[in-house]
C-alpha cells in the first residue's frame, strides 16, 4: 500500500484477537460466483481494483464481479460507488457487469435525448458517428457503439440526415434535396 492511494478493504472481527481487522483480499470474504443475481438486474457497485481485463467491483456489498474494459466509457477509480447492472452470469457462475443496459427503453430515451439536443442546437450537431468516444460520452453518457446504433435508427426512420461532418434534424421542407426523395419517385 502507498500513502495517498485509495484501497477497498473488507472489515471483519478477528475471532482470535476479538479486534476489528481489515483485508484487501476480497476474494477470501466475498463470493465471485452467484446463483442469486439475474441478468439486467440493477445493482450497487463499488470499484475495488483495476485488472488487465477491466475493473473488479463489489456487487451489492456481497459478491465480486467484473466490468470488462470494452464496457467502460467513463473514468473509473478505486473506491468509486455507482449504479450498474448484471450483464450476465457466466456458465462458471461468475458475474459479468455493465454500466449501461442495451434494451429498447434505454434506446428510446437516447433517441429522444439526441433529438432534443438537435432541437436545442438549431437542428444540427457535429457529433457524428465519426466523433471520438469521449465527446459522445460527455454529451450523452453512452458508448460510441450505442450512439452510432441510435443514429442509424433515427436515420432509417427519417428523423435525421447524416453528413460527413454533422448530423441534421430532418424536416419536411428539406425533403426534395434529401436522399429519400429518390426513393419516393421509384
Amino acid at each position: 500500500m502507498q500513502v495517498d492511494n485509495s484501497y477497498v478493504v473488507f472489515l471483519y472481527l478477528d475471532g482470535e484477537t476479538d479486534r476489528i481487522a481489515a483485508s484487501t483480499s476480497l476474494h477470501g470474504h466475498l463470493s465471485e460466483k452467484s446463483f442469486y443475481f439475474k441478468p439486467q438486474q440493477a445493482v450497487d457497485l463499488l470499484i475495488s481494483s483495476r485488472t488487465e481485463m477491466g475493473y473488479q467491483a463489489v456487487v451489492d456489498g456481497t459478491h465480486l464481479g467484473l466490468i470488462y474494459n470494452n464496457e467502460v466509457f467513463q473514468p473509473l477509480r478505486v473506491g468509486q460507488k455507482l449504479r450498474g447492472y448484471i450483464k450476465q452470469i457466466r456458465p462458471d457462475q461468475k458475474i459479468d457487469l455493465c454500466l449501461q443496459l442495451d434494451d429498447q427503453q434505454t434506446r428510446n430515451v437516447l433517441a429522444h435525448r439526441i433529438l432534443d439536443y438537435l432541437q436545442a442546437h438549431d437542428g444540427t450537431s457535429t457529433l457524428t458517428d465519426k466523433s471520438p468516444p469521449e465527446a459522445i460520452y460527455k454529451a450523452f453518457g453512452v458508448s460510441k457503439k450505442k450512439y452510432k446504433k441510435e443514429l442509424g435508427g433515427l436515420y432509417k426512420s427519417k428523423r435525421i440526415l447524416i453528413g460527413k461532418e454533422k448530423i441534421t434534424l430532418f424536416s419536411r421542407s428539406e425533403e426534395p434535396s434529401s436522399p429519400w426523395a429518390q426513393d419516393k419517385k421509384s
